[in-house]
């Protein structure tokens, strides 16, 4: 009977270890999304208004601004 103690008390051990690594996910995982998006949205941005500049000066026979940061 006490080897079965040690196999649930090492099988709550591990649970807890497994909850306390979702919950400080649950916390991370927004973050490190919302990190992604601006890296990857910045330059899309800047491609598309380099872009529209273009397509506009195209049109409009004047040279296209460079946006400024």
């Amino acid at each position: 009977m006490e080897g079965l103690t040690i196999v649930v008390g090492v099988g709550v051990i591990l649970l807890a270890a497994v909850g306390l690594w979702a919950l400080v996910d649950a916390f991370l995982i927004p973050g490190m999304i919302r990190e992604s998006k601006d890296s990857l949205r910045k330059p899309l941005a800047m491609d598309a208004m380099l872009a529209n500049g273009s397509a506009q000066s195209q049109w409009s026979g004047a040279p296209a601004a460079l946006p400024m940061e």
